[in-house]
């Protein structure tokens, strides 16, 4: 083999590991490290191979003081172990699961495990000291892993080995089995969902933002070098295709001219090396941008002393809606990704049936889209979910507009069939089907009753009319008015009310839903505050297809839960209501399929 060869391959390898470095580093690939690739003797492997998994004795939580002394230690050897710094600076709530002792595994794994092979010696090559090896021996002993009675009786010759032996029942037997069982924690580390979609970010605007952005900004860097080279590319690439001027009137890019679908009308044939500023180009015409030459806010004609003017820039404006955006160096990225975000919900929102649900503005969109993100929901009620949302379930009403000649939209568990089948009617209004709504219903007053705090002197009452000896009165003062609310909270020493309404209207309803729920109840409001209690009415409204009313969360705070308990339960009865949804759908589809 030549020095030449030789030298390219090692280039080539050094190319493929940095590759790969930068490549695990952002998390687009993981290592997935198997056992026959590990050198490691057959007889280290066999005295854990045989164990089953029992997860029997990691039910008992890790306490505060174990975790704490824990990590008073990892600290003290940290420098030694070359690990990172935990990014959580707060204690694992203690929900019941094995969290914490994910974690435990994850930071003493790290250290003694480098690419999926054991090994006691730090980054730079040197041994961990045999006061960590009995640090790490201690931990290990205190964890439910062997038989610990033998293990603790036993003399430890080589601290190493017994170490390797423990780690790698961790490793192949219990982490698999605790991670499977803490999968319904994991969370979608994506975007907020402003806009009420999936917070999935949209790649061709998230490029098409930065390119644009970024080839602008360099016309108009603060270095001169930059500057001046990335003028005098334009204006050679722009000479070579023999672009020609435009005129006063014509619509152009930086003073050239445009054909009438947006390409740069060149005139050299055969000349079409791909380059920075056709890219660009394409780019404003795809977003609606203006760029011209200015000097002092006046626009100049295109030419190479002005080009190479340092007084005068390019000015970049964003046509969106007949509203003129005038783009700035540091916030054009998202101006951009703003305008197309919001042509997009102008797209959908014109939709005649898949727009009736984009972007509800009676919504709260940071609690209605949770079941996008919980690992724990299902494939079927997430497809559900999606086609109900878009309105494209195959109901009698969708099936005549894509066979018209062969099905009629009348709903048919009506006799004789009167009303249009579509989603609306079945999740909220066809009669067949009322008691799946009522079940759907009071498993919402169920769950929020029981988030709800009641003290010794307080009395909460479900699902019943209003009594007057709640309230000590001898008249019977209710009668003739609504006086069934879901939930009242009565407390006695305070002499406050607390009405609680729910209902789960269909969501392009929900508005309308709150409106008529608050006029129902004023009456009996008025009368509990005449006999002496304040009173206060909370009505909590969400759609049947799991959006959340915008002001349900204020009205749980004002209810007595906390804003943290609040967000959780609006977004658990917003799963609960779409997964009652899919039940009546179901039902729909069996009665009549």
């Amino acid at each position: 083999m030549s020095l030449h060869t030789a030298l390219l391959i090692m280039c080539l390898i050094t190319s493929i590991k940095v590759a790969f470095k930068q490549a695990i580093q952002s998390g687009k690939i993981y290592k997935h490290h198997r056992r026959v690739l590990d050198p490691t003797p057959e007889h280290l492997l066999s005295a854990c191979s045989s164990l089953s998994t029992d997860l029997t004795d990691y039910e008992r939580l890790l306490t505060e003081n174990e975790w704490t002394h824990f990590q008073y230690h990892e600290r003290q050897f940290r420098k030694s172990l070359d690990t990172k710094r935990l990014q959580e600076k707060q204690n694992f709530v203690l929900t019941g699961d094995f969290r914490k002792w994910s974690k435990l595994f994850t930071v003493i794994n790290g250290a003694f495990f480098k690419t999926g092979i054991f090994s006691i010696e730090r980054t730079d090559g040197r041994q961990f000291g045999l006061p960590l090896l009995k640090y790490v021996m201690r931990i290990l002993r205190t964890l439910p892993l062997e038989d610990k009675a033998r293990s603790k009786s036993v003399h430890v010759t080589n601290p190493a080995d017994w170490i390797e032996r423990e780690l790698r029942y961790l490793r192949e037997v219990i982490q698999p089995a605790i991670a499977s069982a803490t999968a319904q924690h994991r969370r979608n580390p994506q975007k907020k969902r402003q806009d009420g979609g999936l917070g999935v970010p949209n790649c061709m605007w998230e490029y098409t933002a930065t390119r644009q952005s970024h080839l602008t900004n360099m016309l108009n860097c603060d270095d001169v070098i930059v500057r001046q080279m990335a003028r005098a590319s334009l204006l050679l690439d722009f000479k070579r295709r023999r672009v020609q001027q435009a005129c006063g009137g014509e619509d152009g890019f930086l003073g050239f001219k445009r054909k009438t679908n947006g390409k740069l009308e060149g005139r050299a044939q055969g000349f079409g090396v791909s380059s920075d500023w056709p890219d660009l180009n394409d780019l404003c015409w795809r977003t609606g941008t203006d760029l011209r030459w200015t000097s002092h806010y006046t626009p100049v004609e295109v030419s190479e002393a002005v080009v190479e003017d340092p007084s005068v820039i390019v000015e970049a404006r964003l046509h969106h809606n007949n509203i003129v955006h005038l783009l700035q160096p540091r916030t054009s990225r998202q101006t951009i990704l703003s305008t197309q975000r919001a042509q997009n919900m102008e797209y959908w929102s014109s939709l005649k049936l898949q727009g009736k649900l984009a972007k509800l503005p009676c919504a709260d969109h940071s609690v209605s889209h949770t079941i996008y993100s919980n690992a724990t929901i299902s494939e079927e009620i997430l497809t559900f979910c999606v086609k109900a949302r878009l309105q494209v379930l195959p109901t009698k009403y969708n099936l005549s507009l894509w066979f018209p000649s062969t099905h009629s939209p009348l709903c048919m568990l009506h006799d004789p069939p009167q009303h249009l089948e579509s989603v609306a009617h079945i999740m909220n209004s066809c009669s067949s089907l009322k008691g799946l709504y009522t079940a759907r219903h009071d498993r919402l007053v169920d769950l929020i009753a029981a988030q709800i705090p009641c003290t010794a002197d307080e009395q909460i009452f479900k699902h019943t009319t209003v009594q007057c000896k709640w309230f000590n009165s001898p008249a019977n003062t209710f009668v003739g008015i609504a006086n069934t609310p879901d939930i009242v909270n009565i407390s006695q020493n305070g002499k406050t009310v607390k009405l609680f309404e729910v209902s789960c209207a269909f969501d392009l309803f929900m508005e309308d839903s709150y409106c008529s729920k608050t006029l129902k109840y004023q009456s009996l409001v008025s009368i509990i505050e005449n006999i002496g209690y304040k009173c206060q009415l909370i009505v909590l409204v969400f759609g049947s297809l799991g959006h959340v009313h915008r002001l349900a969360t204020r009205g749980l705070r004002i209810g007595g839960i906390s804003k943290t308990g609040a967000k959780q339960l609006a977004k658990f009865c917003s799963v609960s209501a779409t997964i009652g949804s899919m039940f009546i759908w179901k039902r729909r589809c069996f009665l009549y399929p």
